[in-house]
């Protein structure tokens, strides 16, 4: 049993890379007690609960970091941006995959073959013959999973003849039955894994897992929690770690899983936490800055960072942001500001309270602003509260102007920014975009506690979305009516969930939203018509919920739209899709790959962004474009009645472990094995990994390991010791690389070894002349002892062409020997030769060289040319 535990936790890895940074603290004893629970008779679920600020996500990330083996699902990026959907097919899509990568031999399942063979004279009129019938086609995204064979002989027919027979087809994961798509991303395979490596254990860490069950458009009655707890029986060697909040969901989990559930609960006032807060404390607050402000003010050096952890209380989010405010004070010289943290003058011991005690500040500081008017309120319910109210209901992080637009008020740039100033302590800022640091701030200014202590806070949620719903619509009568094309990314994308959360009398229409334009626009912005299904599915949920028999017709109508936007695509060429990547349209890019289905033309889509692009922060990494260029190869189908089909996925495999082998040697040698063991042996084309060493020696810079790789080839490879020897350069290991490649010559063809010695004596003509004037003797020699052999045109050019520089003359005997063997339509060679006298000096080459181009193209009607002497410029110009 193999497993790539080097590479399997990629995905998410930009999360995971976050949470683990400078301010990380290794929380060692808190995952040794996850772990004992996982080893437990009742571990094989895991929940781990603790309020927000408790550091739950922080410290998943630290257990995917330290064990890439484990499957994890992360349910956002940062405090506004979803990473993955809510729902079941996202959460098993992505965990197969993974899982995929980790063991790719459990997913090489025997598969089901059956062959009919019918033998029939003749069929009635009312006769009717079929070869196999499936009432209900149900395919894996993740394996092969059978192979139909049917071959009929059939006289006379009268009635009808049908091969195979299917009643429905399930192709698209997203619309298997969740248990039957978690029997093939989860449960068949690890039942293979238990009878093969019966010590071997899948362990998913699953994050946010209240912020999912909360997340109501993705279908509460079908969401992930509810799944979870009203699953199929896992296999044993299964374990689910969940972090949570504590949730009133959770209680259908409790019940249902009791007998193999364990719980872990962080307790805020226990001493490890404690341990870890100071520890995180001395990352945040132990900086010369705090340090300087402390003895100004003639305050022992720390005393701040212990009385900061005791006011914390065992909450990191608490700290976090009290840290954040006090840094930023320090940095802008606001000594009022440092004073009041500093000795913690009216701060509340708890989080609620110390955003509300911020937001009072920022309400103070709008009121100071030079101008304000008596009364100040105006300047904050005018300006202020707008961008707090988009800020808190925005599905994702925003730049200023969207902000600006969206708050439905005609906003002067520098006052926006001037609010964004005065809200700095609860802010994240990124590549220009911005939005609250923790998803807890928003749910304060919703809470009806604040809505009773800080009225002039709160926010309407329900209100902000109807106001950006509004703006979207503008003035448009119907939504058929609005400029779609006119509408900015973040509209298309999250418009639909704004309407739904708007509530009555908006979202009692949310299906008129569904329209040729916005489809049209969705799929231009998007490179898919991935983001338009989802709308559709969402808006279909929220209306099923309801329960209503009026919304029968509705939801008729929603589903043959869906159906048509899966069965067509608009899938830009591959080397399009890498010019978007090469010009730095990344994202745009992906999202092109994902509107052409499995097939070769995806893997080389893939194969262009990859050569093209350049990863910036916040896009996927090298790593990820890989795994996607892996999951391309593997969910390619491999039967079907095309033949081409299975040797098509083979060689797209194949092509995969070689882009993969210089980044990751091992897991492409089990990629080469996963193709040759899924293949049919008619349809193998390699034997050994040859190439995919010869791809990973190819990019690996030190020249002994690359001779390493090499010498694990098993075929023909002296023009690798060449290209090595090439690359060593004037260093030691060059004439013993120069060796090996000619001794490996010995049984090479005349033409092919005509190029080598060329390339042997330029090579040595650096180290040792004497050898070098031996083996240009033996190139002379070997022109004329290659006799008129086919391939002997193409290699004469290649071979002067290296020896240009070292032996003018034996260059020009190499040229000179196309006119003796030339055949009319062989013009590419004499097309190379023509450059290299051109090179030389035009009047050097011989007439017939020069005539002979012509005397080999055919015209464009097709008729040989009359032979005359071509100009230097042409030549150059071909």
């Amino acid at each position: 049993m193999t497993t790539d535990h080097g590479r399997a936790g990629q995905a998410f890895e930009d999360v995971v890379r976050d949470r683990t940074g400078t301010d990380y603290v290794e929380r060692t004893w808190l995952a040794e007690e996850i772990e004992r629970a996982l080893a437990s008779e009742r571990g094989q679920y895991v929940l781990v609960t603790g309020e927000p600020g408790a550091g739950k996500t922080s410290l998943l990330a630290g257990i995917a970091r330290s064990r890439p083996d484990r499957l994890r699902y992360f349910f956002r990026r940062d405090s506004r941006t979803a990473l993955t959907g809510g729902d079941i097919q996202a959460f098993l899509l992505s965990i197969g995959h993974q899982l995929a990568r980790v063991y790719p031999e459990i997913f090489a399942l025997d598969r089901l073959s059956v062959v009919i063979e019918q033998h029939i004279e003749s069929v009635k009129v009312e006769g009717r013959v079929v070869g196999i019938k499936i009432d209900d086609l149900q395919v894996s995204p993740f394996q092969l999973t059978a192979t139909l064979e049917v071959q009929q002989r059939i006289g006379d027919v009268g009635g009808s003849v049908s091969g195979i027979e299917i009643g429905t087809a399930q192709l698209e994961p997203r619309l298997l039955d969740p248990d039957n798509l978690a029997h093939l991303a989860l449960i068949g395979p690890a039942q293979v894994l238990a009878e093969q490596a019966p010590e071997a254990r899948i362990v998913i860490l699953l994050d946010a897992l209240d912020e999912i069950a909360d997340e109501d458009l993705a279908a509460p009655r079908d969401g992930l929690l509810r799944w979870l707890a009203r699953s199929p029986e896992l296999p044993e060697n299964i374990r689910i770690v969940l972090m949570s909040r504590p949730h009133s969901g959770l209680r259908l989990l409790r019940s249902a899983r009791e007998e193999r559930l364990t719980e872990v609960v962080i307790d805020p006032g226990s001493a490890q936490v404690g341990d870890d807060l100071r520890q995180y404390a001395d990352r945040v607050l132990e900086n010369p800055a705090v340090v300087a402000m402390e003895r100004a003010r003639g305050r022992l050096v720390g005393h701040t960072k212990h009385h900061a952890v005791r006011r914390a209380a065992g909450n990191f989010l608490y700290l976090a942001t009290y840290a954040r405010a006090l840094n930023a004070a320090a940095a802008e010289g606001s000594d009022e500001l440092a004073d009041r943290l500093l000795t913690f003058s009216d701060i509340p011991g708890n989080l609620v309270g110390l955003y509300g005690f911020f937001l009072e500040l920022v309400r103070e500081d709008i009121a100071s602003w030079p101008g304000s008017r008596a009364g100040a309120p105006d300047d904050w319910d005018t300006v202020a509260l707008p961008l707090i109210g988009v800020l808190t209901v925005a599905r994702e992080t925003l730049t200023e102007e969207q902000l600006a637009a969206l708050s439905g008020t005609p906003l002067r740039e520098a006052l926006v920014r001037q609010v964004l100033g005065s809200l700095r302590w609860l802010l994240d800022r990124r590549e220009h975009r911005i939005g609250f640091f923790h998803t807890s701030i928003g749910e304060f200014l919703t809470a009806p506690e604040t809505r009773e202590k800080h009225p002039e806070c709160w926010v309407d949620a329900a209100a902000w979305h109807r106001r950006i719903t509004q703006h979207y619509r503008d003035s448009a009568p119907t939504w058929a009516d609005v400029d779609w094309p006119a509408m900015d990314r973040y509209g298309l994308a999250h418009l639909v969930a704004h309407l739904l959360k708007s509530g009555p009398p908006l979202s009692d229409d949310a299906a008129q939203v569904v329209c040729p334009g916005l489809r049209r626009a969705a799929r231009i912005e998007f490179g898919s018509d991935g983001r338009f299904q989802d709308m559709v599915d969402r808006i279909a949920h929220q209306l099923a919920d309801r329960g209503s028999v009026a919304g029968l017709s509705t939801l008729t109508y929603l589903g043959v739209v869906r159906r048509r936007a899966t069965r067509s695509s608009d899938a830009l060429p591959p080397r399009v899709i890498g010019l978007l990547a090469r010009t730095g349209r990344l994202r745009e890019a992906l999202e092109r790959v994902a509107a052409i289905t499995p097939s070769q033309q995806r893997i080389t889509a893939v194969e262009e962004i990859l050569r093209y692009a350049r990863p910036g922060p916040g896009e996927p990494s090298t790593a990820e474009l890989l795994h996607l260029l892996v999951e391309c190869a593997l969910t390619m189908p491999r039967s079907g009645t095309d033949r081409d089909i299975e040797y098509d996925a083979h060689s797209a495999t194949l092509r995969a472990a070689k882009l993969l082998a210089p980044h990751d040697l091992e897991r492409a040698l089990r990629l080469w094995q996963y193709a040759q063991d899924t293949v049919r042996q008619q349809f193998r084309t390699d034997t050994e990994p040859d190439e995919v060493f010869r791809a990973a020696a190819a990019a690996t810079p030190d020249v002994a390991a690359a001779r390493a790789l090499v010498d694990r080839i098993s075929g023909e490879h002296w023009a690798d010791h060449l290209d090595l020897a090439e690359r060593a350069g004037a260093g030691a290991a060059a004439p013993e690389l120069l060796r090996d490649a000619e001794r490996g010559l010995r049984d090479a063809r005349p033409p092919v070894r005509l190029t080598a010695l060329a390339r042997l004596a330029a090579a040595w003509s650096e180290h040792r002349p004497e050898a070098a004037r031996r083996l240009l003797a033996e190139v002379r020699a070997e022109v004329f002892a290659a006799g008129e052999h086919k391939e002997l045109p193409g290699q004469l050019p290649a071979a002067a062409r290296v020896l240009a520089d070292v032996d003018r003359t034996t260059a020009r005997c190499l040229l000179a020997r196309l006119d003796t063997g030339f055949e009319q339509g062989d013009a590419l060679p004499l097309l190379d030769a023509a450059r290299l006298w051109t090179r030389w000096g035009s009047r050097s080459a011989p007439a017939t060289a020069s005539t002979g181009i012509w005397r080999g193209c055919p015209t464009s009607n097709g008729r040989t040319s009359t032979p005359r002497r071509p100009s230097a410029e042409w030549i150059r110009t071909r």
